[in-house]
């Protein structure tokens, strides 16, 4: 662990400030809230404002027709819809499933592969998540007569092969990967030492 400090850092620290009082401007300072308790008086029961600690609520539907309740239904819609646009990630990737024969051949009039399924994801797509689109894929290619004894993919997906959807487990290597990393953090008995 380091005890002195670098000899350029009082050196940075002094550019530091000149920079900050040249090119910045103080505006203000401002406290972080505190909570207090509140000494508005209670609400009566009847009002349809109830008091904002008050356990009471205005439950009752102010739905006069049909139309009224579709109107809100609609409403309520299209506040979910946009807040899903506005929240939802950005795809960084597409994840394309292509479907091609063994022989993998390839002639300028015959393509050697063909895309069967997509889907667009970001960085921090789970194991969990592209074994359940392959599974999906495996249906359908089943339900449509097709064959798919083989699947390649790049490292990324290396867990697939190695791994249950639990995390156990599935090849002796892996199950020798996980005892060996099991057995290297415990701690050894002193007398081992």
């Amino acid at each position: 662990m380091p005890t002195k400090l670098h000899p350029l850092i009082p050196t940075l620290r002094q550019q530091i400030d000149d920079y900050a009082k040249a090119h910045v401007l103080f505006i203000a300072e401002v406290p972080s809230l505190k909570a207090f308790p509140c000494s508005h008086d209670l609400c009566s029961n009847d009002s349809i404002r109830l008091g904002h600690f008050m356990d009471l609520t205005d439950t009752t539907s102010t739905f006069t027709t049909l139309d009224d309740a579709l109107d809100v239904v609609s409403k309520c819609k299209t506040v979910i819809e946009t807040s899903y646009r506005l929240l939802r990630h950005k795809a960084s990737e597409v994840l394309v499933f292509l479907l091609s024969d063994l022989d993998r051949m390839s002639k300028s009039e015959m393509e050697h592969a063909v895309p069967i399924a997509f889907g667009f994801k970001g960085y921090s797509m789970s194991s969990n998540i592209m074994r359940k689109m392959l599974k999906d894929v495996f249906i359908r290619c089943f339900e449509k007569g097709l064959y798919v004894p083989v699947i390649s993919f790049d490292g990324q997906w290396y867990n697939l092969c190695v791994r249950s959807n639990t995390g156990e487990p599935m090849t002796l290597l892996q199950l020798q990967k996980d005892v060996f990393k099991k057995s290297k953090a415990k701690t050894k008995h002193p007398s081992y030492r």
